[in-house]
This record gives C-alpha cells, sequence and structure tokens, in this order.
C-alpha cells in the first residue's frame, strides 16, 4: 500500500512539473512571437515613412519593454551607388535620418534576462552539471527591411 502511495506521489510530481515547464514553453513562445510582430511592424512603418523618428523609436521602446529588458540595435546600409554603402550603428545617426529607397534597416532586439524556460531548464541541471554546460536562451528578433519610399 505504501508503495502505491510513493507512486502516485511520485507521478503527480511529474504531471504537475511537465504541466509547467509546458506553460512556460507556451509563454515564452507567445512573448518571442509578439517582440517579433513589434519589431517587423516597426521596420514596415519605417520602410514606407522613409524615416525612424523619435516618437517612433519611444513606441517601439515603449511596446517591448512591457516583456522585460531589452536591447536594440540598429544597421543602416545607406546606398552611395550600385554595390556601394555606407553603414550606421548609432542610432543616433540613424534617427531623424531621411532615407531613400535602395537604403536597408535592419533591427535587432535581444532580452537582456534569461527566458522563463531558460531560467527552468538551467535551475534544473546547474546542481547536475558545472556552469560550462549553462544555456543562455534569450528573446531574439532580427528583422531587415528595405527602404520602399522616400522621405518627403
Amino acid at each position: 500500500m505504501g508503495g502505491k502511495m510513493l507512486l502516485i506521489i511520485i507521478a503527480l510530481g511529474m504531471m504537475v512539473s511537465f504541466f509547467i515547464v509546458l506553460e512556460a514553453y507556451s509563454y515564452d513562445k507567445n512573448v518571442e512571437l509578439n517582440i517579433d510582430t513589434i519589431n517587423y511592424k516597426f521596420l514596415e512603418i519605417v520602410s514606407n515613412q522613409g524615416m525612424v523618428t523619435e516618437d517612433l523609436y519611444n513606441t517601439l521602446e515603449e511596446s517591448i519593454s512591457k516583456f522585460g529588458d531589452f536591447t536594440i540595435a540598429f544597421k543602416l546600409k545607406v546606398k552611395i551607388k550600385n554595390d556601394v554603402y555606407d553603414i550606421y550603428f548609432d542610432k543616433n545617426e540613424i534617427i531623424d535620418r531621411p532615407l531613400k529607397v535602395g537604403d536597408t534597416l535592419t533591427c535587432f532586439i535581444e532580452s537582456e534576462d534569461e527566458t522563463l524556460i531558460g531560467r527552468i531548464i538551467n535551475s534544473a541541471t546547474l546542481s547536475v552539471f558545472s556552469l560550462d554546460e549553462y544555456i543562455t536562451m534569450k528573446y531574439q528578433s532580427n528583422y531587415e527591411m528595405p527602404i520602399t519610399k522616400d522621405y518627403e
């Protein structure tokens, strides 16, 4: 009788643990999808507008800050002539700069903290493995969009 109770307790514990991991994974994928959508829509607006305005950048920051602390990095390729580009990485040089058709803007967003599922996996493995086996799982979104309309 005691063996059956122990088996039931272990089975329930494993089912609850599996459910928690499944929910954490679902939550992480939902956040990742939201960050991707925000990043894509931001670049789509910039592509059609022809400029990254300060207000648009602030809206991007506010939108993704709802999901945690994120780092935003830009790469702007300004077309000089065919196959010749100037490349800018500093957001201060990119914001409020008029863009032309042929320019390309890349926006990379990365979370500063681990994802929930990453923290769960690492908390379970840190006691067994060394720190060299630590898994880094962060939210990342990287899109590149050509500018389709000159700034007017």
